[in-house]
């Protein structure tokens, strides 16, 4: 005669095979979860770095930084100070490098914008030029 195996030992099995399903279905939602962040992490950090290329290229190409403000570029910087700080806090690569990165070209045109600042004396507005090209204008 077949013994018939007791309701409760049945039950426990299908809830552990269910529990063993679960867990996997779990760890695939995290993964998931990790990749699509990590993914639009590192799209944001391209985003952020190719944004102020143009920025930096016309103040070379111009030599000429008017009309933009240093104060924000300043607090810029301090911004991303702040989320190299977060992301190492939370241990999180794309954060760091968005913020590095963004601190970098911040930091060049934070330089840029001081060094092709428009002088203005009395009447006359000149921007920074080498010594013999002043000369040559003045002459």
């Amino acid at each position: 005669m077949k013994e018939i195996p007791h309701p409760h030992e049945e039950a426990w099995y299908f809830g552990f095979v269910e529990a063993i399903k679960l867990n996997k279905v779990i760890k695939y939602i995290n993964f998931i979860t990790l990749m699509n962040t990590l993914i639009f992490g590192w799209i944001g950090v391209i985003g952020t770095f190719l944004y102020k290329l143009p920025q930096i290229y016309k103040f070379y190409k111009t030599k000429n930084s008017e009309g933009v403000s240093l104060t924000s570029y300043i607090l810029q910087t301090i911004g991303y100070i702040a989320q190299i700080l977060h992301g190492i806090i939370i241990n999180d690569l794309p954060t760091i490098t968005l913020g590095a990165g963004a601190l970098f070209f911040n930091l060049i045109l934070c330089f840029q914008q001081y060094y092709y600042r428009k002088n203005v004396i009395g009447d006359i507005t000149t921007t920074q030029q080498e010594p013999q090209e002043l000369e040559l204008q003045q002459q």
